[in-house]
């Protein structure tokens, strides 16, 4: 703490106290800032290898329809030939088929979002607002 602080009282008007008074506070915010950054969680929206554009519309179904029929599957004892293990094996393949085309498409199906997302957008009301 700097020592012109503990000397100044409220009715002070030097401009070098009110200074050093104003960068302390400064500090302060910052350290405290800081602290808070470091011991509480945040969360971070960044992308990962994880997010998949558009998994909602094409391979949520398939994916769950999949699991399922693992599970089925599974049930049953995991049988090598038979109904249970085709239906098994022709899910979880076009599971991943889906999966492999968003990835594919990835950046065309974060344009389209973008252009139907302007475009839900009523500029009449946009306009009434002005």
């Amino acid at each position: 703490m700097p020592s012109s602080v503990l000397s100044c009282d409220s009715s002070c008007n030097d401009t070098i106290h009110q200074s050093v008074l104003s960068d302390y506070y400064s500090d302060i915010i910052l350290c405290i800032k800081r602290v808070s950054e470091d011991t509480i969680p945040t969360s971070n929206n960044r992308q990962c290898q994880y997010n998949v554009p558009d998994w909602s519309d094409y391979v949520s179904d398939r994916h769950d329809s999949a699991r399922c029929a693992f599970r089925e599957w599974v049930i049953n004892g995991k049988p090598r030939s038979g109904w249970l293990y085709m239906n098994m094996y022709k899910t979880r393949a076009a599971s991943k088929q889906a999966l492999r085309y968003c990835r594919r498409h990835e950046a065309q199906m974060k344009a389209d979002s973008l252009a139907k997302s302007v475009e839900d957008i009523d500029c009449k009301k946009i306009l009434e607002g002005c």
